[in-house]
């Protein structure tokens, strides 16, 4: 029987972030995450990480500043079937209520979840890219009346493409995080050349309301509601003068949309939050 909960009973309740990071390539989303690991291991010795990989990008990271850290379980995954499986496997894991669920990239994750919607319904030997190269090749990427787009059954591709990556994954991890866990997934943006000249894909409307929604010009990579489902959404940028970051949106603390400089992330967007905290 599902019991009702005070409001005293929520105020009091152990608080479990549940943050997108996203930015460009080389902006510091892998190293945002080792840093929040190796944070946590000074707060809680006991606590894991549990990291899902979709891009083999930790490796050399953690060679150069990361090998200290005792607290990193790390799932190497290639395609979405695998991450599927990962997924699931940690969410019949018995979690501690200061372990950490990492998913690296939810981007990636959706390029991988098009391809095997892709070779399901082509063949085997078929990707996301090779299909959208041919049908660009042989049709200079113009649709004609009545012409089929690179793959058929452009409704059952969504189907199942939104089924490996939105239901299996996102909707998983956002599960793991209601049952009282941190979970922090990570995802790149688009680079600003393509953004600013186009390319020959058209940003849809789904796009532009995300954009809008978190008072920003950029759209995350990966299903475009995924920001909606996640209370916290941070940007990360890398310039000259260093990384930096910026709050696109904090459920439960004050915004003002100013950019704060990275050194440890997550010690640095406690720091954040704290500070707008004693301002109000």
């Amino acid at each position: 029987m599902t019991s009702y909960k005070t409001a005293q009973d929520l105020a009091a309740r152990t608080k479990h972030e549940f943050m997108l990071v996203c930015g460009q390539s080389n902006s510091g989303k892998t190293r945002a995450i080792l840093d929040t690991a190796d944070y946590w291991e000074l707060e809680h010795e006991d606590a894991i990480f549990y990291i899902v990989d979709t891009e083999a990008g930790f490796e050399k990271l953690i060679e150069e500043d990361y090998a200290h850290l005792q607290n990193l379980r790390v799932y190497e995954v290639r395609d979405a079937e695998e991450t599927i499986d990962a997924i699931a496997e940690l969410a019949s894991t018995k979690l501690g209520a200061d372990d950490w669920i990492v998913f690296e990239s939810l981007g990636t994750n959706w390029e991988d979840a098009q391809t095997m919607a892709i070779r399901r319904l082509i063949g085997p030997e078929m990707s996301k890219d090779k299909s959208v190269s041919q049908w660009i090749a042989h049709t200079g990427g113009r649709m004609k009346s009545g012409e089929e787009g690179p793959v058929p059954q452009p409704d059952m591709l969504w189907t199942i493409a939104k089924d490996a990556h939105v239901r299996n994954v996102v909707k998983v991890l956002q599960n793991i995080h209601r049952d009282g866990h941190h979970v922090l997934c990570t995802t790149t943006v688009p680079p600003e050349a393509r953004k600013q000249n186009g390319d020959r894909r058209k940003v849809s409307e789904s796009r532009k309301k995300i954009a809008e929604y978190l008072n920003s010009t950029i759209s995350p990579d990966g299903a475009p509601n995924n920001p909606r489902l996640f209370d916290t959404v941070v940007l990360l940028e890398y310039d000259k003068d260093g990384f930096w970051a910026q709050r696109l949106k904090d459920r439960g603390h004050k915004l003002d949309y100013e950019k704060f400089t990275v050194q440890s992330f997550y010690r640095d967007l406690l720091a954040e939050r704290a500070k707008e905290r004693e301002e109000q």
